[in-house]
């Protein structure tokens, strides 16, 4: 997308980049709906949420879980959206080739994450290996705002994609399979919110935050993420989340 900008400007990138989601459109008629879960409940949409919460919040590893995701993207989100942008305007004078480099070594890690991750067999210690790899991309947001070159960068964001390609489907498999069927909407909507619902004021709070110090923002969003580690680690998450041998 960066090289596509610097070729043939913003505009015809974005009409290019629409003609994509025909592919999308494509792809989502194709899709067969499965087997549904059976509930004779009948709730209004208040009483559904505050049961979903009620739910959640009662199973301490669900709890713990959702915490942790909330922590990590409010403070992944602002920095890789608004500080990589800044870095490859005014740290390495490249432009949106370079915040395009950036943001495909992190896609390019994420997908190697993610096969790695429907390859390998059960985790028993999935709790503790979240935590480990949460205490990774916490060290890397930190050298990301350190970085000298777009190279340094790329690396560093493609290990991090990996990390992360790897944890949303170990860790969004082991939660859909904990909780029970007529509840799995309630609480990913409960997830959605810590992932994207929060997304808005870490990018408001990167941005007002970025032209102050930009190195100085990662460094804190690392620091947010590794505490985050510590507090799982405190709360017995490595003990909680585990996977457990298929039936």
């Amino acid at each position: 997308a960066g090289l596509l900008v610097q070729l043939v400007s913003t505009g015809p990138a974005f009409a290019i980049d629409a003609i994509s989601f025909a592919v999308a459109a494509a792809a989502l008629i194709a899709v067969r709906g499965g087997r549904r879960a059976v509930t004779t409940e009948r709730m209004n949409v208040t009483g559904a949420v505050r049961e979903g919460i009620r739910y959640t919040w009662s199973d301490p590893a669900i709890r713990s879980l959702i915490l942790l995701i909330a922590a990590f993207n409010v403070a992944f989100g602002g920095p890789i959206n608004v500080g990589l942008p800044w870095l490859a305007e005014f740290r390495f004078h490249a432009g949106a080739s370079a915040y395009g480099i950036m943001i495909a070594g992190f896609g390019a890690g994420a997908v190697l994450g993610t096969i790695v991750a429907g390859v390998v067999a059960r985790i028993e210690h999935l709790g503790a290996l979240l935590l480990v790899l949460a205490l990774i991309l916490g060290i890397g947001l930190a050298v990301i705002g350190l970085a000298p070159s777009v190279p340094v960068a790329f690396a560093v964001l493609a290990v991090m994609g990996a990390g992360a390609g790897f944890l949303n489907v170990r860790i969004m498999a082991w939660l859909q399979a904990r909780v029970e069927p007529s509840r799995i909407g309630r609480v990913m909507s409960l997830v959605m919110l810590g992932s994207v619902g929060l997304a808005p004021i870490s990018y408001g709070i990167a941005g007002a935050l970025v032209d102050v110090h930009a190195t100085l923002m990662f460094l804190v969003a690392g620091a947010i993420v590794v505490a985050a580690m510590i507090a799982g680690l405190v709360s017995g998450v490595a003990t909680l989340i585990r996977e457990e041998a298929p039936r």
